[in-house]
């Protein structure tokens, strides 16, 4: 028994999109795409680090229909539903089935499956959270090249939903949908001509946070790798602190120019 239908037949049924449906074209398309719903769950967490405390506990992707029907029969009727409209509506992505875990592991008392524009919705609807630095651009040199570029604190504006987050950042901003897609709870920024923009979630807030703290414990592991001198320079520092006083380590430390990104035009 072959582990699920052909590719080149599933995407033939996509471009000709002639077929009739029946009982057995409704199983064969069921088997082939919870085989590539069960791969992708299993992938995930080794490619998003927004996934890398989640388990998946699913099982082999060619047993995904016997263990769909084993552990969840109700589950498997609505699938095969499920893939009976997607089927009607000529493979049209909206109504593709998606798996949807309703706890932090992909298990099968703790999964549900949805059509994709469902997932969409049902992710999009949660208050979003847009942080943005503005950057004040001030010449400090004669030479016209080089430029000091001063970031305000962030400023931070909460929405309902995913939707009013991005129906904001692309009026006032001008960012495309997929760019905006592509950067939610990442903890990444996205630089336009004058700020930095950060998008997530509220929920997801003390992840992204970890995650940002991990891409700087990294940073700093590769810089003392690099300029391992810089040991020497922060014990120094402390031997300043420990001798001529606090008093004069702060003066020192407001002495540093923070926040200050220069940039050669």
């Amino acid at each position: 028994m072959t582990v699920h239908m052909p590719k080149k037949e599933y995407y033939a049924l996509k471009t000709e999109k002639k077929y009739e449906i029946t009982n057995e074209l409704i199983f064969e398309v069921a088997r082939y795409k919870l085989y590539y719903m069960l791969n992708n769950a299993h992938n995930r967490p080794k490619r998003r680090e927004e996934y890398k405390n989640v388990k998946y506990k699913l099982g082999e992707f060619r047993d995904g229909m016997t263990n769909l029907l084993k552990y969840r029969p109700e589950l498997y009727e609505k699938y095969l539903s499920l893939i009976k409209t997607y089927l009607e509506h000529e493979l049209n992505g909206d109504f593709a089935p998606t798996i949807h875990r309703l706890q932090q592991h992909y298990e099968w008392d703790a999964i549900d499956i949805l059509t994709s524009k469902e997932h969409k919705e049902l992710d999009n609807s949660k208050e979003t959270i847009v942080s943005i630095e503005n950057i004040f651009i001030k010449s400090t040199s004669k030479s016209k090249k080089r430029k000091n570029l001063k970031l305000a604190l962030p400023l931070k504006k909460q929405f309902p939903s995913v939707v009013k987050a991005a129906e904001y950042l692309q009026n006032e901003y001008n960012l495309t949908n997929n760019m905006i897609q592509k950067m939610i709870d990442t903890g990444e920024k996205i630089n336009t001509k004058n700020s930095r923009i950060e998008i997530y979630k509220t929920e997801n807030q003390i992840k992204v946070l970890q995650m940002k703290i991990n891409r700087m414990d990294q940073s700093d592991e590769k810089l003392l790798e690099k300029f391992p001198q810089i040991l020497k320079i922060v014990e120094q520092l402390k031997e300043i602190s420990r001798w001529e006083g606090s008093n004069f380590f702060s003066l020192f430390l407001k002495s540093i120019p923070t926040r200050t990104i220069y940039k050669i035009d």
